[in-house]
Order: C-alpha cells, then structure tokens, then sequence
C-alpha cells in the first residue's frame, strides 16, 4: 500500500469516527432534552401543588381569624361588668372577687353600693367611724394611681396607725392571698376565728356575706396564719351590691 492509499484510509476512518461522535452527541442532547422536559413538567406540577397549598393555607389563616374572633367574643360575653338582677348571693360574691383579683377598680366600682359606697376593713373588728368609707359614684375609679396616704385603723398588737396608699393597702389587706381559689367559702357564716371580735353582724345587720377563707399556709403555725377575706352585700330589689370588704386573720 502507498501512502496515498494509506492517507484516504486514514482519511475514511476519521470521517466514521467522528460521524459517530456527532450521531452520539445527537442522541445525547436528545435525551437531555428529554429529561429537561421531563423536569420542567414536574416542577411545574410541584408550582400548581405549591399554588394550591397556598390557597388552602390562606383560607385556613381566614378561618383561624374567624375563629378567634368567636372565642373573643364569646369571652367578652362571658365577662360580668355590673350587678345583674336575679343573680344568687354566691354567684356575685364569685364575680366581685374575680374582679377584685385581677385588680380592675373600675368594674369593681360598678359594683359598689349607689347609696351606702363601701367600707374597707382592715380587721374583723369594723370600727365604723374610723374604718375608710368611699362613697358612692366613682369612689374607687382612680384609686390605684391615687399617691394619697390614708390611715386606715391601726395594726393589731402595736396600736400603731395603718398609714398606707390604696394599692399597698390592697396588697396587705384586701387580696394578700389568693382569695378567688379558696380553701373554704362561708355563705352568711364565719368561718375564721381568733382575739379580734368579729362584729359585722352588728354593724351589717340586714345585709349578707359570703367569706373566703384559708385555714393556714405554713404547718408549723398549726392554722393560726388563717386568713379570709369577707364581701358584704345588700340586697336592692333582687341586686346584690357590694358595701363592705373586710379582712381578717389571726390577731394577738
């Protein structure tokens, strides 16, 4: 063979190998097309998918709202802003003293009494004269940002006068404790004992009152840290209103 004939072999094989490499190429880039389609439609579904997640998510979110403002409004309803005619003695002694416990004053003034206000014991010995007696109307409205120091009576054992504002005469003596989950609730009955007299039954004698008490917190003392707190009511025409708030424990 002369090198003529061998350069158009060469020539010839070169030709077959690289239309080879174009027909593979080819093919590849064919199923690479394919497999691109093949992505494009699966991403596309996943986007439809995702579009309709997103629908419903937004619809739930409305009804989550919807629902929400339901429970609000039902919890408004729930929420007792005066006296109402008819109810027990029990059942409005429970919603003064939820009232008292989260310390709203101005519901807590609805309340009070529109002819007699009410009167803040410090012990179960009511001293009516010396005793505080808010009047009625808007007594208490602005008591709790009221800087005023009062004397409210003075402190067993050392006679010394009780000279505080209203919120930490609050704190000492009207819920000191949780008094809206009790160990004990007298209707019309004492249930704390100690020295101290309890007159209230002298100085109330037409009206009710229901006593929310505490046999004790530490064991050692053996009950003598008892504590109550008492509500006292008149009853105007089958309303309860409120007129005194007595605090009581164990005194020397």
């Amino acid at each position: 063979m002369n090198s003529k004939q061998i350069i158009l072999v060469f020539l010839l094989v070169s030709v077959l190998v690289l239309t080879g490499c174009v027909a593979n190429t080819d093919e590849n880039i064919s199923q690479l097309r394919k497999e691109l389609s093949t992505e494009k439609n699966k991403t596309q579904a996943l986007e439809s998918k995702l579009m309709e997640y997103s629908d419903t998510i937004n619809e739930l979110r409305l009804e989550i709202k919807d629902q929400e403002k339901i429970i609000s409004d039902f919890q408004d309803s729930l929420i007792v802003t005066a006296p109402v005619q008819g109810n027990s003695l029990l059942t409005e002694a429970l919603n003064v003293m939820e009232i008292i416990s989260i310390h709203d004053i101005q519901t807590l003034n609805a309340f009070v009494s529109p002819t007699r206000g009410v009167r803040l014991s410090p012990y179960a010995y009511i001293h009516e004269n010396d005793d505080m007696l808010f009047p009625p109307g808007n007594g208490l409205i602005n008591l709790f940002n009221d800087t005023t120091v009062y004397t409210w009576g003075s402190y067993d054992g050392s006679g010394e006068p009780i000279e505080l504002t209203f919120t930490d005469y609050y704190e000492r003596f009207v819920y000191d404790h949780n008094f809206a989950n009790p160990q004990m609730i007298g209707i019309n009955q004492s249930i704390g004992s100690g020295n101290t007299i309890n007159n209230m039954i002298d100085v109330y004698p037409n009206d009710a009152f229901v006593e929310f008490h505490f046999t004790g917190f530490d064991p050692q003392f053996e009950g003598l840290d008892w504590s109550s707190l008492t509500l006292i009511f008149e009853n105007d025409n089958g309303v309860w209103y409120l007129v005194g708030i007595v605090h009581s424990e164990w005194t020397i």
